[in-house]
């Protein structure tokens, strides 16, 4: 029975922590009757967006007697009902000029659980969507804020790459947290860390914290579920076990289920803040699951998770009535929220980031309950509407990549390409001249180092325009050129002529390309200068012969400052500008090797070449 409650748990934490990053995708919960089986239906949209104005597009109108809000900037469309019990069927709304939201149905009184909201993409002031009949058991959104106490001098940073990862860390008490990041969860490369909580202010449950544990950087959305694994010292309470999750510093506090196994408590993760376990009642669960979420997936979450608190009371699992109670959930929340935000997203690039993720979270939740059969033909009309998205998002970015031209494109116009592939909604075909058009870049170095010790020593190396394109997979930037050795002095109290030897030096760049709350561009860069070398011809007073050196002083001080940064993964912290000159990264330093001290000033330039 344990394997299928991690299944389960799995599945529907997968929603709990979802993206509420974009405002597209916090749309407040409206009030929506009806008891529980099957989700209204939503209202039929208004007139499509097309590929460049689609900003003013409406969404589904509402059903179940729910109402509309008016929002700025989206306008929004009413939500639809989701109950646990009996039927709630509402009329289709009738289409709405651009920003008005469909009249809501009529809905029979019953037990209301939370609603899931569409929201239209930018556009004209919204319309509020028409009440219907039947508002007992309404619930609008009422969520919950908690404030953490983090335990910062016992968290633990590691950089997790595409191929996933684990971070381990142990909270004060002994308990063992395991942060595990599977294969494909990040586009690139992040420095993820997990932090164990110390405490939580306000907590809704009588027996206090279990365990639990906040994890950076905030708003990283993971686009595969990641596992967060509590080993207590001790085997806690089953049935007071209750799963948590959270957004920042404890806003928006919602239910998560919690698989329990002897000391082992297992929460899934998608999006980074923070999740945990208390101890509390049955009575105070009820109470906070009262407390409507904002997000349309933290709603079905709670919603799910309502259903499979009680059928796991029952020792077999949910029953095939549990699983029909589920699938309609799946389908208010992809009729009113996933579809209408993807479909608004085709044509308005600030909301498909959003929408892209719900549609992940709604499938993998899907696909782990088994219930993919069911949603054949919903699952290939949002890959069709993500495909239309991603492409016109690719298009729209090249075109203001280069009429800009805006370097700020280059991360947008990767980060669609590699969601495009990831997704297997198009072909690196379709998107390669644009990709490759954007994202171009040189690179100038400047590189001065001065040997402080006797005798001394000053030489600069220098490298002019250096191409910087992608590769094959689109993820990296390489390129070479020569390194020009332009000067080299030597203070000796011989006659000293020097002949500079400069060599080819190369480059590797990656751009961090993850969804998360950081609109700062990141960087890394390798950068090799080769191993420029002098030839030294020395002469003195009291000798008639002369003798000739190889040195390398030069890459000496190179070494002494840089070595380290190509074995941690390169350079980081650039000073972004935006514009053509993209970035830069200064060094005026004093470093130290073998016992020699050298006098770095070093300037590298990175500018933006779109073709």
């Amino acid at each position: 029975m344990h394997q299928y409650w991690t299944k389960v748990a799995l599945i529907v934490g997968f929603v709990a922590l979802g993206c509420r990053d974009d405002e597209s995708s916090r749309a407040d919960s409206n009030a929506t009757a009806g008891s529980a089986g099957s989700a209204a239906t939503a209202g039929s949209a208004g007139t499509a967006a097309s590929a460049a104005g689609a900003e003013n597009a409406p969404t589904a109108g509402a059903a179940g007697g729910s109402s509309g809000r008016e929002r700025q900037p989206h306008a929004t469309a009413g939500s639809t009902g989701i109950s646990e019990a009996g039927a709630d069927t509402g009329a289709a709304g009738a289409p709405q000029t651009p920003g008005a939201a469909g009249g809501g149905g009529s809905g029979a009184s019953g037990a209301g659980a939370p609603n899931v909201e569409a929201t239209a993409g930018k556009g004209g002031e919204g319309q509020a969507g028409a009440t219907g009949d039947g508002a007992a058991g309404a619930n609008a959104a009422d969520p919950v804020d908690v404030t953490v106490e983090l335990d910062e001098a016992r968290a633990v940073s590691a950089t997790i790459t595409r191929d996933g990862g684990t971070i381990n860390a142990v909270a004060v008490d002994g308990t063992q947290l395991s942060l595990t990041i599977p294969q494909n969860a990040l586009l690139s490369p992040e420095r993820v860390t997990l932090t164990p909580l110390a405490a939580i202010d306000d907590l809704p449950f009588s027996g206090g914290l279990v365990a639990a544990a906040h994890f950076e950087p905030e708003g990283l959305v993971l686009l595969e579920a990641a596992t967060l694994t509590l080993t207590l010292p001790s085997a806690p309470s089953e049935s007071d076990s209750v799963g948590f999750a959270y957004h920042g510093l404890g806003e928006d506090f919602h239910l998560a289920p919690v698989t329990v196994d002897a000391q082992k408590l297992t929460l899934p993760v998608s999006h980074f803040s923070g999740a945990g376990v208390a101890s509390g009642s049955e009575g105070e669960a009820g109470d906070q699951a009262g407390h409507t979420p904002q997000s349309p997936g933290d709603q079905a979450t709670q919603a799910i998770a309502n259903i499979l608190r009680k059928s796991q009371g029952q020792g077999d699992g949910p029953t095939d009535e549990d699983l029909d109670a589920i699938a309609d959930i799946l389908l208010g929340w992809f009729r009113g929220s996933v579809m209408p935000n993807l479909q608004a997203a085709e044509g308005n690039d600030a909301i498909l980031e959003a929408a892209i993720i719900e549609m992940l979270q709604w499938y993998q939740t899907v696909l782990l309950l088994g219930l993919e059969d069911r949603f054949v033909a919903e699952w290939n009309d949002a890959l069709s509407s993500a495909r239309t998205g991603i492409l016109n998002a690719i298009r729209r970015s090249h075109d203001r990549c280069i009429s800009g031209p805006d370097a700020s494109e280059v991360k947008t116009i990767l980060r669609w390409g590699q969601m495009g592939l990831l997704l297997g909604v198009v072909e690196t075909e379709e998107f390669t001249d644009d990709v490759r058009a954007c994202a171009t870049f040189e690179l100038d170095v400047s590189s001065h180092f001065e040997l402080l010790d006797d005798p001394a020593f000053r030489g600069t190396v220098q490298v002019s325009a250096m191409k910087l394109t992608l590769d094959e997979g689109l993820i990296m930037f390489e390129g070479s050129a020569a390194s020009q050795y332009l000067s080299a002095e030597h203070d000796h109290e011989c006659t000293v002529s020097i002949a500079p030897h400069g060599d080819m030096a190369v480059a590797q760049m990656t751009m961090n390309l993850n969804f998360k709350d950081n609109a700062d561009p990141s960087i890394q860069m390798v950068f090799w200068p080769g191993e420029p070398t002098e030839t030294l011809t020395v002469r003195c007073p009291d000798d008639d012969n002369s003798r000739t050196e190889l040195s390398a002083y030069w890459f000496a001080g190179w070494l002494a400052g840089h070595e380290s940064e190509a074995e941690g993964g390169g350079i980081v912290d650039w000073e972004f500008t935006g514009g053509s000159a993209f970035a830069y990264k200064v060094y005026g330093r004093v470093v130290s090797a073998e016992g020699l001290d050298y006098a770095e000033t070093t300037r590298l330039d990175l500018y933006h070449t779109p073709q």
